[in-house]
């Protein structure tokens, strides 16, 4: 006979050992991804600064900023609360300084993206997603207009208005600026035959506030500034320029500096997966071959908060299929009576609902407190798959949660644990099955009023 103990503790030393060198491998790779995403961050930090202090010359002294939507916020976020303007408004409202907007306001102004954002990103792998970088030429002047004619003038003093300044502080930066979007896309660019070549390039660019029909801004004399427009052109033409070099040398780093995190386990995983396929089979032979008896305690389903049980996941390990659509509640106990060819004789053990009067077993009572439930049992041949489901789902949880220390009363009082609430009405088909009372029952009531009908 086989020793399956043996077998699946062979089997488990096998299969950490193979965990073991798929974690060195996946530890070796996710070193060179830490390694290339501070190098891609780093070149990210670096090359905004270049292009910031490049456009500073070529757009006239314009701030640009970089809004990068895979974070939701700016590279970095101008410090706005040191902004006369927006310090003023501040010191009007005299916010608490427990308020969670105004420490929220502190907070994101003057921020940026840090390495453990741009970290943290790339290893929830996000290394071939598509993403927008949105650069603004920033004018101060119109912010401060912005931010002035939207708050300033407002009698509204209450906190409601810095819950809105501090909720729309990015949406206050980009009001009204000059931009362009870049969207970049993570896709194939081999052509005809080639190999498949997977690189970021961009996908479309999006110049803001350019519009295909442009009217007179005169309304009297219904004239077009064309100097104005012409002047307008000029800049978004040098932004383009600007903009579109920094894109490109931006990409090309993403294309050079891999971030992905793929490392090549497959031949180790099927090896594991082999394995825990052997222990599974091992296991659920170990049920058939070795568990004549089981009883079904009640696991340990404390809910998170420590005070209550989870009934309903003691009353599906309680459920027994003896088909695939028929299924037993209240199961408590399983006896291996024979074991057949294809399927295995079982006596099934299930507590059951009844009413003591003076001794005598009812189907009903208008006094609940009579209420008892008492073992029945009942014989069934069940296909072999169905008895190992129902067991090693029970031996699973009990792995998993260990069993409720039902002597602890100080526990059950905690959890409000109350042994009623695991009873299940069971369907008619099953309630009409010939069920036997144990002699424990017979010896202890009189069931002489019950018939299998009433049961």
């Amino acid at each position: 006979m086989k020793n399956y103990n043996t077998i699946i503790e062979e089997l488990d030393t096998k299969i950490s050992n193979v965990q073991t060198e798929i974690d060195k491998v996946n530890t070796s790779a996710l070193k060179v991804q830490k390694v290339n995403i501070k190098k891609l961050y780093e070149s990210y930090v670096n090359n905004i600064l270049d292009m910031q202090t490049t456009s500073f010359a070529t757009l006239n002294g314009t701030q640009v900023l970089v809004w990068d939507d895979r974070f939701s916020k700016f590279w970095k976020t101008p410090n706005i609360l040191s902004i006369d303007e927006v310090h003023n408004k501040i010191k009007e409202l005299n916010p608490s300084k427990d308020n969670e907007h105004y420490q929220r306001l502190i907070s994101n102004s003057g921020s940026f993206i840090s390495y453990m954002d741009f970290e943290n990103y790339y290893l929830k792998g996000n290394s071939e997603n598509s993403f927008t970088l949105t650069l603004y030429a920033w004018d101060k002047l119109k912010y401060i207009e912005y931010f002035n004619y939207r708050y300033k003038s407002t009698d509204d003093n209450s906190c409601g208005l810095i819950n809105a300044i501090s909720n729309d502080i990015y949406r206050d930066i980009k009001a009204g600026q000059n931009n362009i979007s870049f969207k970049s896309y993570h896709t194939d660019i081999s052509v005809g035959d080639e190999d498949a070549n997977y690189q970021y390039q961009i996908y479309s660019f999006t110049l803001s506030r350019l519009k295909e029909y442009n009217y007179s801004d005169d309304y009297n004399n219904k004239v077009i500034d064309f100097d104005k427009k012409i002047n307008d052109l000029d800049m978004y033409s040098r932004q383009l320029s600007v903009y579109s070099s920094f894109m490109k040398t931006m990409l090309d780093l993403h294309n050079d500096i891999d971030v992905s995190n793929f490392p090549d386990t497959s031949d180790l995983s099927d090896n594991l997966n082999e394995l825990r396929r052997q222990k599974r089979v091992n296991f659920r032979s170990k049920i058939y071959n070795e568990i004549d008896d089981k009883v079904i305690d009640n696991i340990n389903f404390v809910n998170e908060r420590n005070d209550g049980y989870k009934y309903g996941e003691m009353k599906h390990i309680r459920r027994f299929y003896t088909t695939k659509s028929i299924a037993v509640n209240n199961v408590f106990r399983v006896q291996v009576l024979k074991r057949l060819e294809s399927k295995v004789k079982l006596r099934i053990f299930i507590n059951k609902e009844f009413y003591n009067k003076e001794g005598v077993l009812t189907k009903y009572s208008s006094n609940s407190s009579t209420r008892v439930y008492t073992p029945m049992y009942i014989e069934k041949n069940v296909d072999i798959r169905l008895y190992i489901d129902f067991i090693q789902k029970y031996l699973d949880a009990v792995s998993k949660y260990g069993l409720l220390n039902e002597d602890d009363k100080e526990i059950l009082d905690k959890i409000n644990f109350n042994k009623s609430n695991l009873y299940t009405t069971q369907a008619n088909n099953v309630d009409n099955w010939k069920w036997q009372f144990t002699k424990i029952v017979t010896d202890s009531y009189d069931t002489s009023q019950l018939t299998l009908i009433e049961w």
